[in-house]
């Protein structure tokens, strides 16, 4: 569990160090599309990063706060759909 929580934390900090790297904006298309491409290496990372996160996340979660978590889901997903 330790570890889980260890690895969690180290993927939380390089994504916060990648952050300014892949949140960069441009006002040209092109721009973009050439800094995107040099850079792709570090959107790749960041975006599996950040499905790592989610998936350690939620393993250390209690019984309870994942209960909770589905709920929030639940109410957000209905409120998107404007059924709430």
């Amino acid at each position: 569990m330790e570890q889980k929580a260890e690895k969690l934390k180290q993927l939380q900090e390089r994504n916060e160090k990648l952050w300014p790297v892949v949140s960069k904006s441009f006002e040209q298309h092109e721009e973009l599309n050439r800094y995107y491409r040099e850079n792709k290496n570090y959107y790749d990372e960041y975006a599996a990063n950040e499905v790592e996160i989610e998936r350690l996340r939620l393993e250390l979660m209690t019984p309870e706060e994942r209960k909770q978590e589905k709920e929030l889901m639940k109410g957000m997903k209905l409120k998107r759909e404007g059924k709430l």
